[in-house]
């Protein structure tokens, strides 16, 4: 451990996530293949960020994998507070490859390719991953 301490799960303690440990070890190791991010939104065209939570009626998911970055966008039910996986409002699907992180705005990520049908896969793929990280769980 890097602090000297022991495991939490080795003394009865529950934790949800991932070690970062091997990284300070070495650099180029991987830890997890993608990362997630979600926007919740109140319209199709507002992105304001502060309003109260019964108010999102749009929530956005991401996903970011070594060479996509994949954008579902659901309905949203504001009494069970979970996004409605069967509404589709919107898909993105963006191109990384050849991304050398250079740019804060990477030029890929001018053109949706969500309807591309070579991409099909593509999208289904990253599509399940996003649903996989929701995890809904009946309410």
């Amino acid at each position: 451990a890097l602090s000297g301490l022991p495991p939490p799960q080795s003394i009865g303690e529950g934790i949800n996530g991932t070690s970062l440990e091997p990284i300070f070890d070495d650099p180029t190791v991987t830890v997890k293949n993608a990362s997630y991010s979600q926007f919740a939104k109140v319209s199709n065209f507002s992105v304001e960020n502060k309003f109260h939570r019964n108010e999102t009626n749009i929530m956005g998911y991401t996903v970011r994998v070594d060479e996509w970055r994949y954008t579902a966008w659901f309905a949203f039910d504001k009494v069970k507070i979970v996004p409605i996986t069967n509404q589709i409002l919107g898909r993105e699907l963006y191109d990384h490859r050849g991304d050398t992180s250079l740019y804060l705005d990477f030029p890929g990520e001018n053109m949706n390719l969500v309807e591309s049908p070579q991409y099909e896969n593509v999208v289904k793929m990253l599509h399940d991953l996003i649903l996989g990280y929701i995890c809904l769980y009946p309410v």
